[in-house]
């Protein structure tokens, strides 16, 4: 049998925090610390037969589970406590005796720590499971003091034990359950963040670093969550957090840049999180990669407002920018002028080199136009060869040169075929302008529209 032991020491046990529940328990803390003082006193006036020294007599009535070991690491003694949990004979705990009721999966634990400290003679603590009276593995806390005689004369150890069963098994509920919380959050596919009252990053799951491409939340505590956000948005990012601090929710979107510079949108939903005593200790988000979403979305809206072919905007949306210019005109005055321009005989074009040559016409007249107008002019689509220019702060006389200008351009274009044929066209162009005077969209489109079939009337490729 190893001559190995598991002694716990009371001799100048300097008492934890986590000690007061069972002195309370047991006795008032002055009492336990007087019996302390007290064996010790009697342990090193004790004679030669230990058992009958008045250490033992008043360590076998306290409450805590004692025990005493020699300089050969056997255990010589249990106090009455000790015998009474196990419900076993000093006989058969003496020596390394004890250690048959260590639970399996402890005892080298134990032996390994009290070897490491016996050799060293320091004080040591452990934590294992016993087997009691009723064969019930409880837990324990050991607490071993190496003993000196008055001489300094080392002379084994003394131990001091307690019962925390109910502690340890609420301990290891609580860390299952921590276990529990914090695996569902590393596969989380959104980021999942805590953040301090003032603004530190205090959790952040697998998700959350991946999309700030840190290698852990260190890096990420280091760097700071504002490190991440682009300038435009954090400003936003910050009056989040102290709304949330005030008591609210609050959502927003915006832009990060990892630490391998991708750049993506995120949508965060954060809400306050309370003490026991009510008051916000922190701020919880609950963050998603949005990037995709915002590029379909804006897809959408794209093709919603936008000429698949030509990429102008289309008709709808003409009309809407033409509405909100000249509400804008209507507000603070000036003038503004509409085109109208008409292709002329484009049907002749596909019926003699098909609808895909007439569609590269469209799109090379779009680009002559674009390039010739201003950032501020409008082009759009209505539909089949008929486009219609709106001319911010532009007078009739000067939208009459823009549309001249534009006329000549479009004549000089030519639209090369894959075949090496080149097209030619021509445009008719109608102008109106609001000067002044009051005019809906409908009136300006359909002056306009008048004015360039009187165009075509008078020989196509004009300007009226």
């Amino acid at each position: 049998m190893s001559r190995f032991v598991f002694p716990i020491s009371f001799s100048s046990l300097k008492y934890p925090s986590e000690l007061l529940p069972y002195f309370q328990e047991r006795g008032s803390l002055r009492s336990c610390i007087n019996l302390g003082h007290e064996m010790d006193v009697a342990k090193h006036s004790a004679p030669t037969q230990p058992h009958r020294s008045d250490y033992f007599r008043i360590a076998d009535e306290s409450p805590a589970l004692i025990w005493s070991a020699g300089v050969d690491k056997l255990c010589h003694w249990f106090n009455k406590s000790w015998l009474a949990f196990t419900g076993r004979s000093m006989a058969q705990e003496q020596g390394n005796g004890w250690a048959e009721g260590v639970h399996p999966d402890d005892i080298k634990m134990c032996f390994d720590r009290y070897t490491e400290a016996f050799e060293a003679r320091e004080r040591f603590t452990i934590e294992y499971r016993l087997r009691n009276h009723d064969g019930e593995y409880r837990w324990i806390i050991d607490f071993g003091t190496p003993d000196y005689d008055e001489a300094g004369v080392f002379k084994g150890y003394n131990g001091l034990c307690f019962d925390i069963h109910e502690r340890k098994v609420l301990e290891e509920k609580r860390q299952s359950q921590t276990n529990f919380i914090e695996a569902i959050l590393e596969c989380e596919p959104e980021c999942v963040k805590v953040v301090s009252p003032v603004g530190n990053l205090e959790m952040m799951n697998r998700a959350g670093l991946d999309m700030l491409e840190v290698a852990n939340l260190e890096e990420a505590q280091s760097l700071g969550l504002i490190h991440f956000i682009l300038p435009a948005h954090q400003a936003g990012f910050i009056d989040l957090h102290r709304r949330v601090m005030a008591g609210e929710r609050g959502t927003l979107e915006f832009e990060v840049v990892g630490e391998k510079g991708t750049k993506r949108w995120l949508e965060t939903h954060a809400a306050p999180l309370y003490d026991k005593s009510g008051k916000v200790s922190a701020l919880i988000g609950i963050t998603r990669d949005v990037t995709e979403r915002r590029a379909f979305l804006k897809k959408l809206e794209y093709q919603a407002h936008t000429d698949s072919l030509t990429g102008l905007p289309n008709r709808g949306y003409f009309f809407e920018l033409a509405e909100r210019e000249l509400n804008r005109v209507s507000r603070y005055g000036g003038a503004i002028s509409l085109l109208m321009l008409d292709i002329d005989r484009f049907k002749d074009v596909n019926d003699r080199y098909g609808h895909k040559a007439g569609d590269l016409v469209l799109i090379n007249l779009a680009r002559t136009c674009q390039s010739a107008l201003r950032d501020i002019d409008v082009v759009g689509r209505l539909g089949g060869e008929e486009f219609a220019i709106l001319l911010p702060e532009t007078d009739n006389g000067k939208a009459f040169e823009v549309a001249e200008r534009l006329r000549v351009a479009i004549a000089n274009s030519t639209t090369t075929l894959a075949d090496g044929h080149a097209i030619s066209i021509t445009t008719s162009f109608g102008v109106t302008t609001r000067d002044g005077a009051p005019a809906d969209l409908d009136t300006l489109i359909q002056q306009a529209d008048q004015a360039m079939y009187s165009a075509k009337g008078a020989g196509r490729n004009k300007v009226l």
